[in-house]
This record gives C-alpha cells, sequence and structure tokens, in this order.
C-alpha cells in the first residue's frame, strides 16, 4: 500500500444566473447572457430530458442529468464539464474553496508568500472536503431532531405481540439509548395477543420522546385509522419494536375499540415504563 495525491485536472466551468423570460419562454442565463454559450453547455442543453448529460430549466433552477441522477443547480451554482466529459453542478462556495484560475499559475497568498495554484488547489480541497463532512453531520442531525410519525409496512404476517416479561422489557435509560441506537423503530397495536388486523403500525423518527414520570412518552400525537372493512378492531396496547424486535410494551387502562374507517387521535398516551 502506498501514498497517492490526486493529479491536478483543469475543468471548464460557466456560472448559472437564473431563469429569465425571453420572448414568453423560461430561459437560462449564463454570466449575464442566453446565447454565445460554450458548445458543451449547448449539447447539453439540446439533449432530450431524462437523457445522461441532458441540462434544462425545471422551475427557477436547472435540472442536470448525471450518470448517479438527476440533480439541480440553483441561481449562482456553477455548471462544470468535467475531465470525461461529465457535466454536474457545484455550489458557489464549494467552487471557491476548489477552483483557481488556470490562467494564474502562481498567486500570491497572504502573508507576501507565493505558492503554485496546485498547491492552492490541494489545500482547497482538502478544506472543501472538511466542510463538505460538518455540513452533512449537520444535516444529518437536523433530520434526526425533526420528530416525524408516518405509516410503517404492514408484516406479511400479523405478529405476535403482548405484555413482556419484565427481565425481557427494556427501561428507563436503556430503553433511550436502545431507541436511540436503532435503525428502525415501530409502534404496533396489540389485542393482547397479537397485532390487530386492518390497523397499520407506525415507524417513529427524530426527537419524539419525552421522560415522563410513568416512563418514556411519545411526544408527538398519532392518529389511528380503523380497518377499512370488517368489524372493529379492540387496541390493548401498543408494542414497541426496535429493529423488528419487541422491547417495550404500553397496556391501556381499558381496551380501545376503533370502528371501521374510524380516526382516532392520541396524544400523551403511549408511554413505555
Amino acid at each position: 500500500m502506498g501514498q497517492y495525491r490526486k493529479q491536478p485536472v483543469v475543468i471548464e466551468a460557466i456560472q448559472f444566473d437564473g431563469v429569465e423570460q425571453v420572448d414568453g419562454t423560461s430561459t437560462a442565463m449564463f454570466e449575464g447572457r442566453f446565447d454565445d454559450l460554450p458548445y458543451w453547455l449547448v449539447e447539453a442543453m439540446t439533449k432530450k430530458e431524462g437523457e445522461p448529460g441532458a441540462l434544462f430549466v425545471f422551475g427557477d433552477g436547472l435540472t442536470i442529468v448525471t450518470l448517479e441522477g438527476p440533480h439541480r443547480a440553483d441561481p449562482k451554482d456553477w455548471v462544470i464539464r468535467g475531465v470525461a466529459g461529465e457535466i454536474y453542478p457545484c455550489k458557489p462556495d464549494i467552487f471557491a474553496l476548489t477552483y483557481v484560475d488556470a490562467a494564474d499559475g502562481v498567486v500570491e497568498i497572504a502573508g507576501g508568500d507565493s505558492t503554485d495554484w496546485r498547491e492552492r488547489a490541494e489545500t482547497a480541497e482538502a478544506e472543501r472536503d472538511a466542510a463538505i463532512e460538518r455540513a452533512d453531520k449537520a444535516e444529518a442531525g437536523e433530520k434526526k431532531a425533526k420528530a416525524e410519525i408516518r405509516k410503517a409496512s404492514a408484516p406479511a404476517r400479523l405478529r405476535k405481540i403482548a405484555v413482556l416479561d419484565d427481565d425481557k422489557a427494556l427501561h428507563g435509560e436503556d430503553l433511550q439509548k436502545a431507541i436511540a441506537d436503532a435503525d428502525e423503530v415501530v409502534i404496533a397495536f396489540s389485542d393482547g395477543q397479537r397485532e390487530v388486523a386492518g390497523v397499520s403500525p407506525i415507524e417513529v423518527t427524530g426527537d419524539a420522546w419525552r421522560p415522563h414520570h410513568f416512563g418514556l412518552l411519545l411526544n408527538t400525537p398519532v392518529e389511528l385509522v380503523g380497518p377499512n372493512d370488517g368489524p372493529s378492531a379492540s387496541i390493548d396496547g401498543y408494542a414497541l419494536l426496535l429493529d423488528g424486535k419487541q422491547v417495550a410494551y404500553c397496556q391501556r387502562p381499558q381496551p380501545l375499540q376503533l370502528a371501521a374507517g374510524q380516526r382516532i387521535n392520541l396524544a400523551g398516551d403511549i408511554i413505555f415504563k
């Protein structure tokens, strides 16, 4: 195993200004113009939508179809043509960190020292990668912090879910940690023995839990919908499943009767002790 340095490359790029109406048509503007554009950009704009390498106006931005799928370019983003002829968008702050004008050659940096643009590009690339990593972590943290309840996929067969023996259930801090570490957090509805037919389980993501003096409270309201047809459903309690395994059960004081198609909002009702 050896160490390798990424070879500096020269790319072509043009900055996207936004979309303007020209003769009644939504037209992409690049660096103050919509004509006299680079040949590779014109070729991309004439390809069919969905074709790899195609570029077209979508709303107030652009869609660029890459081999990895469609990517959006917003006003002030750069459109880059890479060394293999591929076209892709780049945010202006990332572009500024990554690229310098190839005609500059040697540039002056703070303190009066000079350095070859290749060295500066490598430094900028490292800074860019660090900035992207920070942004990704911030985005992941934001998604995790936002509580969300959505319908989960119903299993092929109804699961056996009921009150757990105390030594098989998780409680307190152990339960909180297990929820935080789980890839999938699901609440299923039980008749006391198994999953209730026709009542969809729910998936819980984000910061939806709050400590409660009785246990761990689901702090986000849940809407229950009765079966589409057939008899009413009787809900004895709620089972918490982490990555498919039941770890806790919340038994209701009295079973909840849910008629076909009936909608009931539950708030502050699901607490795992």
